[in-house]
């Protein structure tokens, strides 16, 4: 019994970190290929000489895309984790629940039977 709490657990988990993972990957090359584009797309528009733009455009749109990629990639990595401790609380808060219940109750129980010895 124990072990299958164990793996259900794990795949539990291993599943809610491979889905963050999958979230701040896949955002992380989104926002790369959109830096990318915007940087190359104002760089030819603010270059005077047309296209194709000087290298210095080129550099630039690398530079905006890769910063632009580490923000879009944080943000998300953020959010997933504030999701995680969000659902690690209420199963935490769940789990005081039923342990206060139980102890309520068992402690009720004992103040009753104290109450009957009572001459």
């Amino acid at each position: 019994m124990l072990s299958s709490m164990l793996q259900q657990l794990e795949k539990g988990v291993f599943g809610v970190i491979s889905h963050a993972i999958g979230a701040v990957l896949r955002n992380g090359f989104v926002g790369l290929i959109l830096g990318l584009v915007l940087g190359e797309a104002s760089g030819a528009a603010l270059d005077g000489n047309g296209f194709p733009p000087k290298i210095f455009v080129h550099v630039a749109s690398i530079a905006f895309a890769l910063a632009l990629g580490f923000a879009f990639a944080m943000t998300t990595a953020l959010v997933e984790g504030v999701k995680g401790l969000v659902g690690a609380a209420r199963a935490i808060e769940g789990d005081a629940r039923q342990a206060a219940g139980a102890g309520l109750r068992d402690v009720g129980q004992i103040v009753e039977s104290v109450e009957r010895r009572k001459p």
